[in-house]
């Protein structure tokens, strides 16, 4: 067997495969289509502070050649992350990168502390462009 192994920070992955934050949904629901426990980390749907519903939809649209999307990143917001889906994500195995973003350093800074609080996370993803928002 080939050892695929990889160290990120101090943080050591099984493997080098993780999802993007956000296009992979770790729930009970979707625990059938890929084992997530099998990921070298698992990467979180990027939350806020606050909670946020989106942009309206439609948020997808197909053209010629392809999609465009503008899903405008809902969040559960951190609290109901931490309580929630926090334990859920920690039983799968894996690391775990929990991806944040926010609209003011300082408001970085207290999400960054809330999560690192937890002792939960084991890396936090900064999510510090992108084009769904619209202060983006």
């Amino acid at each position: 067997m080939v050892d695929l192994s990889v160290e990120i920070g101090g943080i050591k992955l099984n493997n080098p495969v993780m999802p993007a934050s956000g296009t992979y949904e770790f729930s009970e629901q979707h625990k059938g289509f890929f084992p997530p426990s099998e990921l070298g980390a698992l990467v979180t749907k990027t939350i806020f502070t606050e909670p946020r519903h989106g942009n309206p939809p439609p948020r997808v649209w197909e053209t010629p050649c392809g999609l465009l999307n503008s899903i405008g990143i809902p969040s559960e917001g951190v609290e109901n992350f931490i309580n929630f889906k926090l334990p859920y994500l920690r039983k799968i195995g894996p690391p775990l990168i929990v991806s944040i973003a926010e609209n003011t350093v300082e408001s970085f800074i207290q999400l960054c502390k809330k999560v690192e609080d937890t002792g939960q996370a084991d890396m936090l993803e900064l999510d510090l462009s992108c084009p769904n928002i619209q202060k983006g």
